[in-house]
């Protein structure tokens, strides 16, 4: 029987988690640790990092925020061990105050950082001193209930600050009046009208305030609650894992939850609490890909996640080692619909900077996300390779019965000089039977085309490939040539 060719430079679906490997495609990754999708075909390594402070903090830095300025200019400050600081571009830190918590719900208004720390105090910074906020002295205001509070949130609508998470009154929701971030009425409250639990988080869809639950979603809407203001249940029994799992995606507000990861479309918003909404308001981006992977995370409350609109990238860091931090990180291309698994970075929060860069809040130091780097970076202060490591699906060609003999192999890459190689292993019907190392060269060439001659048979075949060099990775395609035969067995 005459030889055929086959060749998969199409990964557009990235890593899939949940299905069997012999059900993945083609178009997905049964494994894809520190891999990027490629827009237009292939893989490459992922994102280095380079630290910003250079000596350690010897603290875990739990929080990073960025503050914009009226003047046009940008704070940086982080809860760096339990104490808010400002931190310079160099990464050198002062202390604004010390904390109880070692995270805290905030707010920016009329050039004021406004901070909570929950069960103590409620603060303003203005750039140079901290203090307790004064309240206005109005004989109805009671901000008791605020200091309490481990959610906060600006609504830009209806020039209100909304408070949750209160730890007395775990479903409540205040808010304040116009535009005045020391006046929370005593009656200013709502609560969900059935028993769905404590705050999980606050973020906002379209002009909504969106408060979660942990089964559930409820929205504000409107500007006054004497004349306007609406609040409702939204169609869904899903509700984030804590107030860091929203985060505002394309066209969409998205939410890391028990059941998946959704991605609520602002139609939502209006649409009856009994009617059975399809896809076009709500989807589960991980079903039948990385389900899985969520079911296994260990601890909710770390979760937290970034959205990279510069870049499509959809991150959630996240723990599945009961460690108490986040040790992995899954990333989503929001453009090509495909994930891919992180390792070896360890996130407690995200931060953009108006500039666009992304700051990682990590043991002992801040680091910002380096597409040119080739290192990760630890708490020792050491650099460290990252594991390129993918796991195609496994290929029959089209005939899953029959047994085939391939007797060539393809790996197209790029050429990043002699010292550049892969590790690709050949897995015939899940048994490991060969083993190579394509390098790169010298010649000023941009692509490699490497071809393994061998000869073994089987009716499955799969490469993993991995690259643990100090070294970018692009690879572009794998293929086979290969010919269906009726012999029983391997020819080695």
């Amino acid at each position: 029987m005459a030889k055929e060719k086959m060749l998969d430079y199409k990964f557009n679906l990235g890593w899939n988690a949940d299905l069997s490997p012999i059900m993945v495609s083609n178009e997905e990754l049964v494994l894809a640790d520190n891999a990027e999708i490629i827009d237009r075909g292939g893989l490459r390594k992922r994102f280095g990092v380079e630290p910003v402070n250079s000596t350690s903090y010897v603290a875990q830095v739990e929080q990073i925020i960025s503050w914009p300025r009226d003047n046009g200019t940008e704070e940086i400050l982080a809860i760096i061990g339990t104490d808010l600081c400002k931190v310079d571009l160099g990464g050198n830190k002062t202390v604004i105050q010390a904390l109880n918590s070692s995270r805290i719900p905030y707010f920016f208004l009329q050039d004021k950082f406004y901070f909570i720390d929950p069960g103590t105090e409620y603060y303003v910074y203005d750039g140079i001193s901290c203090s307790p906020v004064t309240p206005n002295p109005d004989p109805e205001n009671d901000l008791s209930p605020i200091k309490r509070c481990k959610f906060a949130f600006w609504h830009s609508k209806s020039a209100r600050i909304f408070f949750a998470g209160d730890s007395q009154e775990q479903p409540a929701v205040y808010y304040s009046e116009f535009n005045d971030p020391t006046f929370v009425q005593g009656t200013s409250v709502v609560y969900p009208t059935r028993a769905d639990g404590p705050v999980k988080g606050l973020s906002v869809l379209m002009d909504a305030v969106i408060v979660g639950y942990r089964y559930s979603n409820w929205i504000w809407r409107g500007m006054d609650p004497k004349f306007d203001a609406v609040w409702e249940r939204l169609p869904t029994s899903h509700g984030p894992l804590n107030g860091d799992c929203f985060t505002i995606t394309t066209n969409s507000l998205s939410m890391v939850s028990e059941g998946g990861v959704f991605a609520l479309s602002p139609s939502i918003i209006g649409i009856p609490m009994d009617t059975e909404v399809g896809s076009n308001f709500i989807s589960n981006i991980a079903k039948n890909r990385v389900l899985s992977v969520i079911k296994n995370i260990t601890d909710k409350d770390r979760v937290r996640t970034i959205f990279d609109a510069d870049t499509g990238l959809y991150m959630i860091a996240y723990c599945d080692d009961g460690t108490g931090r986040n040790n992995k990180l899954l990333v989503f291309d929001w453009d090509l619909k495909a994930f891919s698994r992180y390792e070896g970075i360890k996130i407690n929060d995200f931060c953009q900077l108006q500039n666009g860069d992304i700051l990682l809040a990590t043991e002992n130091y801040i680091l910002r996300v380096n597409e040119d780097s080739t290192e990760d970076f630890g708490s020792d202060g050491v650099a460290r390779i990252i594991n390129f490591h993918i796991k195609t699906s496994k290929y029959n060609f089209g005939l899953p019965f029959q047994k085939k003999q391939i007797s060539k192999i393809y790996i197209i890459f790029k050429n990043y000089g002699e010292l550049h190689e892969l590790n690709v292993n050949l897995y015939v019907d899940d048994i490991l039977r060969h083993q190579f190392a394509p390098k790169g060269d010298n010649s000023g060439t941009e692509i490699v085309t490497y071809v393994k001659k061998t000869t073994h048979v089987g009716n499955n075949f799969q490469l993993e490939i991995t690259n643990t060099q100090y070294s970018k990775v692009e690879l572009y395609a794998v293929g086979f040539e290969w010919k269906q035969v009726e012999t029983v067995g391997d020819r080695a």
